[in-house]
């Protein structure tokens, strides 16, 4: 039986999730940060991380010490199922259910390497996109500019919908 929502979030959109999550399912919430305190070894739990570079935040640290049963991955790449072939063939999850949560951009809450490595994304994309003739330009290349420069927020009950059905399915297994 499924007993917690454990996440890693690094700018909120995670963490949005997982209260949006626990609110359907009654289950409570956890940061990994706190899970040694509060989940005992090898419990059945949800796991919520976010996606840089197809890997899923903190998916490694507990993997062997729980019992994953469904993992939401947020991200901004979109859905579609070349990504998440590579995104289960990255981070190794080969029966485990994997769902696909839009998250956002806060350049404010972002940190460190994170930041730096944010910023340079940017810097490469307008350059590159500098480079092109202006007929060239599309318009989902000035709509991701126009996100990473000031924010966006693609958090929303709606895409947790298959999520919380796979779990309303599969409670009391």
């Amino acid at each position: 039986m499924i007993t917690a929502i454990v996440y890693q979030s690094n700018t909120g959109f995670t963490e949005k999730y997982a209260m949006m999550l626990a609110e359907a399912t009654l289950l409570k919430v956890v940061a990994l940060s706190e899970i040694k305190k509060a989940i005992k070894p090898k419990a059945e739990i949800i796991y919520l991380g976010w996606l840089r570079g197809g890997i899923i935040s903190g998916l490694n640290k507990v993997r062997n010490k729980y019992q994953i049963k469904v993992i939401g991955a947020v991200g901004l790449l979109g859905d579609n199922e070349e990504y998440l072939e590579m995104v289960k063939k990255q981070n190794k999850i080969y029966e485990t259910p994997l769902f696909y949560l839009p998250g956002g951009i806060n350049r404010e809450k972002q940190k460190g390497f994170n930041k730096w490595l944010f910023n340079l994304v940017i810097q490469i994309l307008i350059k590159g996109m500098n480079k092109k003739p202006e007929s060239e330009i599309t318009e989902e290349e000035l709509k991701r500019i126009h996100y990473m420069e000031h924010g966006c927020d693609f958090v929303s009950m709606d895409h947790l919908k298959e999520l919380i059905d796979w779990y309303e399915d599969k409670k009391g297994w």
